[in-house]
């Protein structure tokens, strides 16, 4: 098993050092992007996370801000979940706050449900100021957003998965659209509740632009226990991992 997970490592490292390559050469923006996440499940059918995320230029070279994520996750009945996200983006210089709520449904099929797709559209709004409203000569949009995502399990350590994700700005009459992004990651669980999660990212912009990413990240779930199950630690019917975004 460890060694599954050191060869697919190498591999993404491999493959990152050849496409930092590709995008110098095309004047691409290339990020490297590092989070840490902590899931708790208060209740059977509630979740709240808290992520932390550090954006910089090529592989730790330029700092590009910091992201500072606080979600709620509530599971309703058939697969469906609501959720509400607070995220603020600070790079020293500026600081943009973003509010969103959404609605996702996940589906899982196969002998040992080892395929799993995930349907996700949310609404929010990224503004540069905490008044309500529009204020003059600060900023304030609004924005529609609809993933995608297709999850294979290989083992029970071991998941792949791809996502579409189109973003679209509906501060007018007309809506708009700003860029589309497209990811393919694995998810590696290598101690019970403990996983290691490698992303990387293509996203087409409006204007032409592209930016690709490889994202590196640790999270660590804390399941609920009823009171009569704490003592055993055993998780309850209803596994934290189904509030996940895959």
């Amino acid at each position: 098993m460890y060694r599954f997970a050191l060869t697919r490592l190498v591999m993404v490292l491999c493959a990152t050092c050849v496409m930092l390559e590709l995008h110098a050469q095309n004047n691409d923006v290339f990020q490297s992007w590092y989070r840490a996440k902590l899931s708790y499940m208060p209740h059977k059918k509630w979740s709240m996370s808290g992520i932390y995320v550090i954006r910089t230029e090529n592989i730790g070279e330029q700092f590009r801000g910091s992201f500072y994520y606080l979600r709620a996750r509530r599971k309703l009945k058939k697969g469906f979940f609501i959720d509400g996200q607070l995220r603020l983006r600070d790079n020293f210089s500026n600081t943009w706050y973003r509010s969103e709520v959404g609605l996702l449904y996940r589906k899982k099929w196969g002998e040992d449900k080892q395929y799993s797709m995930t349907l996700r559209t949310a609404y929010f709004n990224e503004r540069n100021h905490l008044y309500f409203g529009d204020v003059e000569g600060l900023r304030l949009n609004h924005y529609w957003r609809f993933r995608a995502l297709l999850k294979y399990t290989l083992n029970a350590a071991n998941d792949l998965y791809f996502s579409a994700e189109p973003f679209v700005r509906i501060n007018n009459l007309f809506p708009e659209w700003r860029r589309t992004s497209y990811i393919v990651g694995w998810d590696y669980e290598f101690l019970r509740n403990n996983i290691f999660n490698v992303e990387y990212m293509f996203q087409q912009n409006f204007n032409s632009s592209r930016l690709f990413s490889l994202a590196i990240g640790y999270e660590h779930l804390i399941p609920y226990l009823s009171k009569k199950k704490r003592k055993k630690m055993k998780e309850l019917k209803g596994s934290i991992k189904d509030f996940r975004d895959r």
